[in-house]
């Protein structure tokens, strides 16, 4: 299922964007309106779009490093 959706996505990277989007205004929205967190889904839709954030890329350094 995992490999279907991420070819899906890959195939139509203006979908994976919109849905992108669709996250961080869902999220900005939740973080306003206490219904559900609204950080996950910003941070879903920051990666959807492509924007890396550095302290992730630092988390996925340390726990790529700590496997070795």
């Amino acid at each position: 299922m995992y490999e279907k959706a991420k070819t899906f996505t890959l195939t139509r990277p203006r979908l994976k964007k919109t849905v992108g989007w669709l996250f961080i205004v869902v999220g900005i929205i939740a973080l306003i309106a206490p219904i559900i967190p609204g950080a996950p889904l910003v941070f879903i839709g920051f990666e959807l779009i492509g924007f890396r954030l550095l302290f992730v890329d630092r988390l996925l350094g340390r726990t790529s490093r700590s496997e070795n």
